[in-house]
């Protein structure tokens, strides 16, 4: 087996390891809201239960550091699991 199909499958074993652990996944997006005087967009993750239904949305700056993102999600009462992947604490 060459390195690159070693690398390939510990990435699936590990994605498949975040899967059976999850309980949501997460997606980056966006969502506008508008009051009287203005339209605004805030980003961050879109969480979605694992057959696809919008849960919830967990606001984040569009330029972030990956430990404040990680900050963010436990702050909303989840635990990041990689790939994609998260499990309500």
């Amino acid at each position: 087996m060459t390195i690159h199909a070693q690398v390939e499958q510990r990435r699936q074993e590990r994605c498949a390891a975040a899967k059976a652990r999850a309980t949501h996944a997460i997606t980056r997006g966006h969502r506008g809201t508008e009051d009287a005087n203005s339209r605004t967009v805030e980003h961050g993750f879109t969480v979605t239960t694992l057959d696809g239904t919008p849960t919830d949305f967990v606001p984040v700056h569009q330029q972030v550091a990956y430990t404040e993102e990680v900050a963010a999600l436990r702050a909303h009462g989840y635990e990041p699991l990689g790939f994609g992947y998260v499990r309500r604490l």
